[in-house]
């Protein structure tokens, strides 16, 4: 099947997408035992990329082949590969990105000699950030934390501090995970920009939330609410506040992020508030709120004199309506929208919740009620591509028919593919890809297909 694969990935014409399967196969040969051939695959693979003549290019080609080896193994071709990219930058940022992966494989000791070879501090400490994070996962939080304290920069050691905080609070160890939460709030509001800060604070609410201490997330999302209140005001103040509301809705703290929407000046940017409190306790089971903040959402967004407003409000709360599974009131809503535009835009999330839902055939019908252009086409491609990851390849491919929109149906096309070659049904994701006619998302497609040929004939191997 390596043959196969190697056929796949010698078909793509553009030779960066060409470099990118072929450094794939080459490591899917590589683990399988034949370092002849990888090495053959891999020489093949650095000439396509050296033959491209644009130099960005051919450091992304590079780039894309040193990540495709290092995600099959083949750690050492990988890094011969980066260190190949002429601009110093680019390299380091491969040697990033092949840093992760060798963290996310428990390779640590590895993972941290190579971002020891970055000089880019930036791309160094997103190095340590990913090794980090693997670490935490892997449950060595002392290594972890050690890891974390080589980041020079504040907001990136905040960042990942909670990350390592996160992981602690799933492995049962509740206090240690506060103390690195509290560390990494201390990193948080040391940060110069306004805009950086208050980000870093709202995920770290966020973060603790979803970690189980609730208590904590609480006084987080208060402190912040207080400093926003504090610190800004108009627009700028109920977006935060809108953003918060949303936050603490999506954490489950419901009364909080109720008290928080009262505190919107903007009523726009209410009503979006109260569509994300109600899809979160339409989620919950706790329909009878969920109503109530609909209503209050509706009522609010009727309100609006302006048109534009008006219309993207309501937008606001049929997604949240769809997404909740209350289709009949979400087309109810869409239908309260005059504008064409945002109509068919509403329209597409009703139809994408219902292919989420396995109502294909509902799902078509609504994305036929909007009106022939782009949301129309989008809608059809989320259809298709829900259909493709369901299995249903024929029914996805006869919904690529009805799109309008050349970019959308190649999208679809290529999403096809790839289902059907993660199913191995690779004669069939071969005629799906062949039929794009747009030369970037064919290759994309054979691209994928040619890793998940390699990726079986590795498979089948090892077991022979």
């Amino acid at each position: 099947m390596f043959a196969d694969a190697l056929a796949t990935a010698r078909e793509i014409d553009g030779a960066g997408s060409r470099a990118a399967a072929l450094a794939a196969v080459a490591g899917a040969q590589a683990a399988a035992g034949h370092p002849d051939a990888a090495q053959r695959t891999t020489a093949e693979a650095l000439d396509a990329a050296a033959s491209i003549a644009n130099t960005r290019d051919r450091a992304d080609a590079l780039h894309a082949a040193a990540v495709a080896l290092a995600s099959a193994g083949s750690f050492a071709a990988a890094l011969a590969t980066a260190a190949a990219i002429a601009d110093e930058t680019l390299s380091f940022w491969a040697l990033a990105d092949i840093a992760g992966i060798q963290a996310q494989a428990g390779m640590f000791d590895d993972a941290l000699a190579t971002a020891g070879r970055i000089a880019a501090p930036g791309l160094r400490w997103s190095a340590h950030r990913e090794i980090a994070r693997a670490q935490a996962g892997a449950g060595v939080f002392d290594d972890a934390l050690a890891t974390a304290g080589a980041i020079a920069d504040g907001h990136y050691r905040s960042v990942v501090l909670r990350s390592v905080a996160a992981a602690q609070a799933a492995a049962g160890q509740a206090e240690e995970a506060r103390r690195t939460f509290a560390a990494a709030r201390r990193l948080a509001d040391a940060i110069a920009a306004a805009d950086a800060r208050w980000k870093a604070r709202l995920d770290l609410a966020v973060a603790e939330a979803a970690a189980g201490l609730a208590g904590q997330a609480r006084r987080s999302f208060a402190d912040l609410t207080a400093a926003t209140l504090a610190s800004s005001q108009g627009s700028s103040r109920s977006m935060a506040l809108r953003d918060i509301a949303a936050a603490q809705a999506a954490a489950g703290l419901f009364p909080e992020g109720g008290g928080t929407i009262g505190l919107i000046d903007d009523g726009r940017h209410r009503v979006e508030a109260l569509a994300r409190l109600a899809g979160a306790q339409a989620v919950a089971g706790l329909a009878g709120d969920a109503d109530r903040a609909f209503a209050q959402a509706l009522a609010a967004a009727g309100a609006l004199a302006d048109d534009p407003r008006r219309w993207g409000a309501l937008r606001a709360v049929c997604a949240a309506q769809a997404g909740a599974g209350r289709i009949t009131d979400a087309l109810t809503t869409a239908d309260r929208i005059s504008d064409g535009s945002n109509r068919g835009d509403a329209r597409r999330a009703v139809a994408l919740a219902l292919a989420t839902a396995g109502h294909f055939g509902n799902a078509l019908a609504t994305a036929d009620d909007i009106a022939a252009g782009a949301h129309r086409s989008s809608a059809l491609r989320d259809i298709a591509t829900v259909q493709a990851k369901a299995g249903l390849y024929a029914e996805a491919l006869a919904t690529t028919r009805a799109i309008d929109e050349d970019k959308d149906r190649w999208a679809a096309m290529q999403a096809i593919a790839g289902a059907q070659a993660a199913a191995h049904d690779f004669a069939d994701a071969l005629a799906t890809a062949r039929a794009i006619v747009a030369d970037r998302p064919r290759w994309a497609a054979l691209r994928t297909i040619a890793g998940a040929q390699a990726a079986a004939a590795m498979a089948t191997r090892r077991l022979g």
